[in-house]
């Protein structure tokens, strides 16, 4: 398994599991930065059906088939935004779906002074602030 950091190109479930205890770090537009560590991931191998890209490469799902460190971001049920990492070797679609994290300190919402709130993957995108037009990046 790799070690947290040394995420490589290759094998998705080693590359959810290396994720865990990463911090990820999101600055947004106003120069803010928050962090968080990752606590849960979820890995997707394009052979599997509950993944976005079992039924082949599409428009939407493109992003998924590399290059590796790429956020594939993506939205559902009408009000949520997911993001994976993309971590398999190029033109094949495997992802690290980011499902939880724990916010760091200085990490809280603006508005209110409140602890983000992200355990769930469309909490986590909701708190970092993370939606379609960082699709790919």
């Amino acid at each position: 398994m790799a070690s947290p950091g040394k995420v490589l190109p290759g094998d998705v479930v080693d590359a959810a599991a290396a994720l865990v205890g990463c911090v990820i770090a999101r600055r947004l537009h106003s120069g803010r930065i928050l962090r968080a560590t990752l606590v849960e991931t979820e890995a997707y191998h394009m052979n599997e059906p509950g993944c976005h890209a079992f039924r082949g490469k599409t428009p939407r799902n493109s992003v998924m088939f590399g290059p590796p460190g790429r956020l594939y971001v993506y939205f559902t049920y009408g009000m949520w935004h997911c993001c994976n990492v993309v971590c398999g070797p190029e033109g094949t679609a495997a992802a690290v779906l980011l499902r939880a994290a724990a916010p760091l300190e200085g990490s809280t919402q603006a508005e209110t002074g409140a602890k983000l709130r992200l355990s769930g993957p469309g909490l986590l995108c909701r708190g970092l602030q993370i939606d379609r037009s960082d699709n790919g990046c």
